[in-house]
């Protein structure tokens, strides 16, 4: 456990990273398929060492990390041995096997972070290299005078669940649960008028009893003291004999219950003995390997050309076959008697995390292949509906918005099923997917149903309000006998709207028809309520006016669009989201406070009043870009407050206030 803290107070000091300007990445595996640079240079440019250490401090780090037998004696991460103005790497390479996870962080003192590690850890020499092993041996550490390595390795669990793998190794089956459980449900079914009673203890508020209302009673000697005979049992309670033995099968159950997960502990220690010992064994062959240079070293450039305001880069590749190794494929194949391959077409993950005055956002591209980047600029080549800007209001708690090509999604639908879903030649499923997919290519006219939905959507959530609602509650008299009655309550309640553009909105006219005709559509003046049994008390509206079909629970917002008397103005910022992207997520923090009071939300003291200065923050948002050559860009970001220099300083301080408060 100790070791593991490690890593994490590493990886943590590993943003600020090295005076020496070393780059390990030339010790990075080649065959890594993910690896992380950490920027420590680009970190400390941007926040003050001694703020960093206060947050430390505050929370007692230095101290309790590795316990109060093993406190460290430095208050200063500089003093940690490492080297703060270089990068750090993380990598990571997933086999069908196991995981193996490493680290680097180049080391400026080495003397320093020997004087931190846990004094009661046995230093081993290991290739030459001085270095500690967590009590299990999967996680090795090992360092030289510039350099601190880990490894680390984790089981795959479709790997070692696999019936051969099992046998090779030696690994004991799970115990089955063989209770009967149909003799059990027989057994219930025997005692129909069996009451159940809910044994629930309730606490009861007992009032504080005054001094000298409890007198002892004193008894004479040889007195005695007669108990009343207890009262016979009511009538109807008598206890059946068919009782007991409802009673002794509970009994039994439990009795196996307790068997069985005692047997099952048994089995799950053996397995995971076995494979620690197997885990530490590849975690000492792997390090040789990459120590000896037999596996190849990363040979990426974008690391080497980090800017100064880039935190963080990550890369992943093979992208599709590295999500794909975690799918529970035993589950698919046990259940539809097939391993479906899930071809999405990702072939590659990468981004940075930048820092950009104020702004935090991590900024990606997702690589595809030939054929789903063809797929992807067809299905997202589409003009939003400017009438739509106006609905982006600059008081919106917040919007999505989804600009897609309804046509050329309907015409690659079949493509795209059987690339995702199909790829499984010869198999009974395979065969099923394909012949539906085909199916949908021949029946489906996609110009048609492109007019219907173009594809252009926007849901704005304006904020809350609160309604009172009508709800379905049942009385009952001393009988038992029920009555339903209809009762009111306040809900807080989303004020939401959704429009989507239409050319041929008959099929909606027809559906509102046959809705009047059912009572399931009420006529509101050419706005049609839906009539839907929903307890949380929305009720939804639907209008269609000029090629745009809204539906929303803000009634007047409607009868403002129909009656042409609606006037709004779209923020800015939120236009440039819609406009540029065909995906966009967007929450307004600023509107959080006073959300936060509108619901009467209650908050501890100590995050008052970050919650309150929420009300400075700009956009936390999401999107999703057009495609470029064979990447799909993506954005993740959020605006703080401009009263510090940058969003680190901002996050720093604001960091360490929280954890002076929680300390106090």
């Amino acid at each position: 456990m100790k070791m593991i803290r490690l890593v994490a107070v590493l990886a943590t000091v590993g943003w600020s990273n090295m005076i020496h300007a070393q780059d390990l990445l030339k010790k990075v595996p080649e065959e890594a398929q993910v690896v992380m640079a950490m920027n420590g240079k680009a970190f400390f440019k941007h926040v003050d060492a001694a703020e960093v250490n206060k947050i430390f401090q505050n929370i007692g780090f230095f101290d309790n990390v590795f316990g109060k037998k093993n406190k460290i004696s430095k208050e200063n991460i500089q003093e940690l041995g490492l080297d703060l103005n270089s990068k750090a790497y993380i990598h990571a390479q997933i086999t069908d096997s196991v995981q193996y996870i490493g680290a680097l962080f180049p080391i400026a003192n080495v003397a320093q972070l020997e004087e931190v590690l846990p004094k009661d850890k046995k230093i081993q020499t290991v290739d030459g290299l001085k270095t500690l092993y967590t009590s299990d041996g999967t996680l090795r550490m090992s360092w030289d005078d510039n350099t601190l390595y880990f490894l680390g390795a984790v089981p795959m669990f479709n790997y070692f669940n696999n019936e051969e793998i099992r046998t090779r190794y030696g690994l004991k089956e799970d115990p089955k649960y063989n209770y009967d459980d149909a003799a059990a449900a027989t057994t219930v079914e025997a005692y129909p008028d069996t009451v159940y009673v809910d044994t629930t203890i309730t606490e009861v508020e007992v009032p504080p009893v005054k001094q000298g209302e409890i007198k002892e009673v004193e008894f004479e000697e040889g007195e005695e003291f007669i108990v009343p005979p207890a009262s016979p049992p009511a009538k109807g309670t008598e206890i059946e004999e068919d009782e007991y033995a409802y009673v002794d099968s509970v009994l039994e159950r439990d009795e196996y219950q307790d068997d069985y997960y005692k047997v099952y502990a048994e089995v799950s220690q053996h397995n995971d003995s076995v494979k620690n010992v197997l885990m530490a064994q590849w975690v000492n062959q792997r390090f040789t390997q990459i120590l000896d240079g037999k596996i190849g070293y990363s040979k990426s450039k974008t690391f080497s050309r980090m800017k100064d305001n880039e935190l963080m880069r990550l890369e992943m590749k093979n992208f599709n076959d590295f999500y794909s190794l975690y799918y529970p494929m035993d589950l698919f194949y046990g259940t539809f008697g097939a391993k479906p391959i899930f071809d999405y077409g990702y072939e590659s993950l990468a981004g940075s995390l930048i820092v950009d005055g104020p702004q935090l956002k991590f900024v990606g591209d997702l690589g595809l292949d030939k054929e789903m980047t063809k797929y992807f600029k067809d299905i997202y080549k589409n003009k939003f509906n400017s009438k739509f800007f106006e609905f982006l209001d600059p008081n919106a708690l917040g919007f999505i918005s989804l600009n897609m090509n309804s046509e050329a999604y309907i015409k690659h639908m079949p493509s795209l099923v059987k690339k995702v879903y199909g790829n499984m030649a010869g198999d009974k499923v395979g065969n099923i997917i394909d012949l539906f997919a085909t199916i949908a290519d021949v029946t489906l006219d996609e110009k048609a149903l492109g007019k219907v939905i173009k594809g252009d959507n926007l849901f704005v959530v304006n904020g809350v309000t609160k309604q009172e609602v009508k709800y379905k509650d049942y009385q009952y008299d001393d009988d038992y006998n029920y009555t339903e009655v209809e009762r009111t309550k306040m809900e807080t309640l989303p004020q939401f709207i959704w429009m989507f553009s239409s050319d041929d909105t008959r099929i909606f006219e027809k559906i509102i028809n046959v809705g009047k005709s059912e009572n399931s559509i009420e006529d509101h003046g050419g706005i049609f309520e839906l009539k839907i049994n929903d307890r949380s008390g929305i009720k939804p509206y639907l209008l269609i006016d000029k090629g745009i079909v809204f539906l929303s629970n803000d009634l007047q917002k409607l009868k403002d669009i129909k009656s042409k008397t609606f006037r709004g103005k779209g923020d800015a910022s939120f236009v440039s989201f819609v406009k540029n992207n065909p995906v966009s997520m967007v929450f307004n923090a600023k509107q959080v406070p006073s959300l936060v009071k509108e619901l009467d939300i209650p908050i501890h003291r100590n995050i008052e009043e970050t919650i309150n200065e929420l009300s400075q923050y700009g956009n936390l948002y999401f999107v999703s870009k057009k495609v470029k050559g064979n990447n799909a860009g993506f954005e993740i970001g959020v605006d703080f407050p401009k009263t510090k220099p940058n969003a680190v300083s901002f996050m720093v301080d604001a960091i360490n206030k929280l954890t002076l408060k929680f300390k106090d």
